[in-house]
């Protein structure tokens, strides 16, 4: 039963920092997409601000 644990350990202490690198890839990744996604939004927002924004240029200056 000593052998088993002394092989866990070694396994486990071998799959430790790739286990830990796969975590930090996965939380900079995840920013990564959650910023784009509200870039995206924002400049949607600002798109759809600057289309009305012409409209009611265009609007005010026919009346």
């Amino acid at each position: 039963m000593n052998d088993f644990w002394n092989m866990a350990w070694l396994i486990l202490a071998g799959l430790l920092p790739f286990l830990g690198f796969l975590v930090v890839c996965f939380v900079v990744m995840r920013a990564i997409f959650n910023a784009d996604r509200n870039e995206r939004k924002a400049v949607q927002e600002w798109e759809r601000s600057q289309e009305q924004g012409t409209a009611e240029e265009t609007s005010s200056t026919t009346h």
